[in-house]
């Protein structure tokens, strides 16, 4: 099921017995959940069903990492993260928004154009994290150019600190995961790890610059950083890198779980 469909299904008063809601903007995905149930809704984590289930009155949000069983409940809705084939007439997708609706939000609450592009930039469209800075944001005339300000910087050294730290300090990189463009960090993480077979599988140490076209900062970055890795290790880091790009651009591989298999990669 598509989400105008959805929308249409709302609009018209005809909803569906049961849901599967999934994907990654939670925010949306929880403004439905509202919509359908009117805000009148209980919720439950797990599938441990009791009879109080069939006896209550209104909806009920089941929240679950399980995949969605193969049941048919009546005013139930599961929010889960593998949602199953056999519900896929019942099942929504909530997807990243993309930039330009957010943008059109943004300004029609009265957010200038380049401000709105700004934040969009910095939050990497993630709508979750927009909302919390639009909390700040409202509230911090005359100063909110200052909270873009810092929130850019945030975004700019994120990136850096997650590169630096991959081979050494896993917590700070998992920490930074939602600060993270994944299309940003991939093809530096990918040239580094080219780099580093290149440093590994040089025999001529004194001419290795001349060699590899590398700078001697580049070397000597590698040389600090990657020394303790076999070349079989890097050279299985470049496959995986490699295979998670191509998820990522086919739509096959979700962009947090991949970033936190490739911290996995490094230890």
């Amino acid at each position: 099921m598509t989400l105008p469909e959805l929308q249409e299904q709302i609009r018209a008063g005809k909803l569906k017995p049961f849901y599967v809601f999934t994907g990654d903007e939670k925010t949306v995905m929880n403004i439905y959940i509202d919509k359908i149930t009117g805000g009148n809704h209980s919720v439950q984590y797990d599938f441990n069903l009791s009879k109080t289930l069939f006896k209550r009155v209104g909806w009920i949000v089941i929240r679950t990492t399980e995949p969605a069983p193969n049941i048919m409940y009546d005013k139930v809705i599961i929010v889960s993260d593998n949602p199953q084939p056999y519900h896929s007439d019942n099942t929504i997708k909530f997807e990243p928004m993309h930039e330009d609706i957010i943008i059109k939000r943004l300004t029609a609450s009265g957010i200038s154009l380049l401000d709105a592009r700004r934040i969009c930039k910095s939050c990497n469209n993630n709508y979750d994290m927009i909302e919390q800075i639009m909390h700040k944001y409202k509230y911090a005339r005359p100063y909110q150019s200052a909270i873009i300000d810092e929130l850019e910087y945030t975004a700019d050294n994120a990136i850096d600190l997650f590169i630096k730290n991959i081979t050494t300090m896993n917590t700070t990189c998992l920490a930074l995961i939602p600060q993270v463009n994944i299309f940003q960090v991939l093809p530096r993480l990918y040239d580094i790890i080219c780099h580093a077979i290149q440093v590994k599988s040089c025999t001529d140490l004194a001419n290795i610059t001349e060699l590899t076209g590398m700078t001697q900062h580049q070397v000597d970055y590698i040389k600090s950083n990657y020394s303790r890795y076999k070349i079989d290790k890097l050279i299985d880091i470049r496959r995986e890198l490699a295979a998670y790009d191509q998820g990522i651009k086919t739509g096959t591989r979700n962009e947090s779980t991949c970033l936190i298999h490739i911290i996995g990669l490094y230890r």
